[in-house]
């Protein structure tokens, strides 16, 4: 049952985070039709999302690069949540650097959204979270299984500028691997898309396989992940759409959030060596 309180703060800040979104950035940075200091627009926005994050996670919630111990380098991530535990945030007084591995989970946001810009940024966002691969360090804590070594991904926008029936997420990531595909996208005029897993989806030999572990022909999950373990193998998981309902306007954001959630709480988390960071000889260290 729910706790009548959480609901009505958590409904509150959904509420003040739509008008921010949607209704006050448009009033503050539109002059009639003319779009004034875009920059802090987008800014704006950013920090709307960011104020609502933070109601969901323990961990800190801010924007920057992510760096790694092979000398890489992200493109500029809009959100950055991260666990600073191990490891201090740099900062130049322009911008802040996380280590890949005090990264939680990364998010791009945006206002309406063309064809090709969607397909950059989810592809943007992919690119940062392979990342992951430089991480050296063992996991400190792992709740779940590999789906979750990667920082989780997500991108907010108001709405796409096409049909999202039109999405084709096999072209868009096209010679990317699955694991590194997005967890969550909120349209906030249309609706959410997360993944789901059927068993019917798979070949008898993995139907099989589902079985042995008790998983049968009526199941049917909604998750936040593009691949999902089971007995240690991973299976593909596939897009859906949960479309906005007008009698509870709000549904699908608040599915988003607790989907993007739940994902946070499962990731893996890594400690970062700073010897890695150094042109030091980890051999002299470890």
């Amino acid at each position: 049952m729910a706790h009548r309180i959480f609901e009505t703060i958590l409904l509150r800040k959904v509420q003040n985070f739509v008008a921010t979104f949607v209704d006050d950035s448009k009033s503050i940075f539109y002059n009639d039709s003319q779009l004034i200091h875009p920059g802090e627009y987008g800014r704006y926005r950013e920090n709307a999302i960011k104020d609502l994050l933070q109601i969901i996670t323990k961990y800190k919630v801010s924007d920057g690069f992510i760096i790694t111990s092979d000398n890489k380098t992200s493109t500029q991530c809009d959100i950055v949540i991260y666990d600073n535990s191990s490891f201090p945030v740099l900062e130049n007084n322009l911008t802040q650097f996380f280590s890949i591995e005090s990264v939680v989970c990364i998010g791009e946001v945006k206002s309406t959204v063309s064809k090709k810009a969607f397909t950059e940024t989810l592809r943007k966002l992919a690119e940062n979270k392979m990342l992951s691969s430089d991480i050296k360090s063992k996991a400190v804590v792992r709740k779940r299984g590999v789906e979750f070594d990667h920082p989780i991904s997500f991108l907010v926008c108001k709405n796409l500028s096409f049909e999202h029936t039109k999405i084709d997420f096999n072209e868009i990531y096209k010679g990317i691997p699955k694991i590194y595909w997005h967890n969550s996208i909120l349209i906030i005029d249309e609706g959410y898309i997360n993944y789901s897993f059927s068993f019917t989806s798979f070949d008898e030999q993995k139907k099989q396989n589902l079985s042995n572990v008790g998983i049968n022909k009526d199941f049917l999950a909604y998750l936040e992940v593009p691949q999902v373990t089971f007995a240690d193998e991973l299976y593909d998981c596939f897009p859906s759409f949960v479309r906005i309902r007008e009698e509870d306007k709000y549904r699908h954001i608040n599915m988003f959030i607790m989907a993007l959630s739940q994902a946070i709480s499962f990731k893996t988390i890594f400690e970062t060596h700073m010897i890695y960071y150094t042109g030091f000889n980890s051999d002299d260290f470890f």
